[in-house]
């Protein structure tokens, strides 16, 4: 058997159109594309864009269809999505044979207004221990592949012996290393509070007494090169 192939002419992206989004801007998807109209044709690209639109978690389904314009060099894009509901909301109860009863509830979303950006807010409430926390997260600051992010916490614990009070923010700020590598970095700045200490508490315990800050910074890459 002898094969024998010759090469044609080589084919550039025309438009990319896209439909079926009702919430999500245009803007959202089309960052997370990796071919741009004008960019010579490559059927891995098509196949990794695909998979960065499902993994967004925002959509049903995602079809990418190519339509060739005729004896022209150029191949169109049409990119149809089906979008899902991307907020949620858990409320819970539980026992405890030192709390007795613990409630919690938190209530998120992840494409706020249809932006990509991503907010959630947490409560776990018992009756020796109080916890809350906001987060909010930018995915692309500055219109760049830059994250953004800063959480909000208070947690309180009642100790037989001393009351202990955490309040504090934590800022992150990180970027894309490629196409699956990502580095960031965490600064939590906090305020803790003991106090109500018990007479018979320990020389190191009373010592800790006050108000005192702490602050941290917390490097991270991550590696993620997961299919849909």
């Amino acid at each position: 058997l002898a094969f024998t192939t010759r090469p044609g002419p080589k084919v550039y992206i025309g438009r990319i159109d896209i439909v079926g989004n009702e919430r999500t801007r245009d803007q959202v998807i089309r960052r997370e594309m990796r071919l741009d109209e004008g960019e010579l044709y490559s059927a891995t690209r098509l196949q990794r864009s695909r998979q960065r639109l499902t993994n967004l978690q925002f959509f049903e389904e995602v079809k990418i269809d190519t339509k060739r314009r005729g004896e022209e060099e150029l191949m169109d894009l049409e990119v149809e999505v089906t979008e899902r509901s991307t907020g949620q909301f858990t409320a819970g109860i539980g026992f405890s044979s030192i709390e007795n009863v613990v409630f919690t509830a938190s209530v998120s979303q992840s494409n706020l207004f249809g932006r990509g950006q991503s907010i959630s807010l947490s409560a776990r409430v018992g009756s020796l221990s109080q916890d809350f926390t906001i987060d909010f997260q930018e995915p692309y600051l500055f219109g760049q592949p830059i994250t953004g992010g800063v959480s909000v916490f208070r947690r309180s614990l009642d100790y037989d012996t001393f009351e202990s009070r955490r309040t504090g923010v934590g800022l992150t700020i990180g970027r894309t290393l490629g196409e699956y590598a990502r580095a960031s970095v965490t600064y939590n700045y906090e305020i803790v509070e003991i106090d109500d200490l018990d007479p018979g508490a320990s020389e190191l315990l009373q010592q800790e007494e006050g108000t005192s800050y702490t602050s941290s910074l917390t490097p991270r890459i991550v590696w993620d090169s997961r299919d849909n």
